[in-house]
């Protein structure tokens, strides 16, 4: 699995490596076994997943409530292929903060347009109306904030 080792240096925090790599405090904290995400070492090597074409990371971070299902139909994959690569005998019993790793060939093989923001639209209408999700839309066109979108701005969208 493809990731960016880091080495931590006086001053990082996980909060200003996750916007430096573009992800998220918990998910650096799980992949490298972080119990205490506001404690760090310098020197410390970190393991930080890198991002795809698709704009998504390389791995999903099992959260209370997950099925197999309901994370393959996230990222467009099957039960069979994440069982698959994550050595899973039991589909039906995975754990919170399992790190598993995503199949990620072909992502670049979905189709991709540009949709214009017209007045009343939210992201998440955009979302339903191309059969992708809000979290999807926002990496590939870097929305950090939702609500901040506006009626002319043109939107990658894949579908």
């Amino acid at each position: 699995m493809d990731n960016i080792i880091y080495v931590v240096v006086p001053g990082d925090t996980l909060w200003k490596l996750s916007k430096r790599f573009n992800t998220d405090v918990h998910t650096i904290a799980s992949y490298n076994g972080i119990a205490d995400p506001d404690v760090l070492q310098v020197g410390q090597v970190l393991r930080i997943p890198k991002e795809n074409s698709c704009g998504k990371v390389n791995i999903h971070i099992v959260k209370s409530g997950d099925t197999l299902f309901k994370i393959a139909k996230e990222y467009g994959t099957t039960v069979e292929k994440l069982a698959e690569i994550n050595g899973i005998s039991d589909p039906d019993m995975i754990e919170p903060e399992t790190v598993l790793r995503l199949p990620m060939e072909g992502c670049e093989k979905k189709p991709s347009v540009t949709c214009t923001v017209k007045s009343g639209d939210t992201l998440y209408s955009i979302a339903k109306k191309y059969g992708t999700t809000v979290k999807d839309l926002m990496n590939l066109n870097k929305i950090y904030d939702p609500g901040c979108i506006y009626p002319g701005r043109v939107l990658i969208v894949k579908m």
